[in-house]
């Protein structure tokens, strides 16, 4: 039993290098996860700005009776939630 030693070392680097690997991934996962689920939030206020905006002959009946956005400035922002807002020209 010669190769004890090196057994010994080549498990210790093996979970050493699955430790880095996991504490890598795990943060990186979470991250990909929380910034999916934002840009789907902003991909539906998009969508739902958009078929608003199609419903109205243009953009002034749009700003005065439109109930589920407000146009502040030069963006178009929702009512329930203030930072979802969408810059315009």
């Amino acid at each position: 039993m010669k190769d004890n030693g090196f057994m010994m070392i080549d498990t210790m680097l093996s979970m050493v290098i699955f430790s880095i690997i996991t504490a890598v991934l795990i943060p990186a996962v979470m991250m990909i996860t929380s910034l999916s689920h934002e840009s789907e939030t902003d991909l539906n206020f998009h969508r739902t700005v958009y078929i608003e905006l199609l419903m109205y002959e243009d953009f002034n009946d749009f700003e005065n009776n439109t109930k589920n956005f407000y146009v502040s400035g030069d963006a178009i922002c929702d009512k329930e939630k203030i930072e979802l807002c969408i810059a315009i020209e």
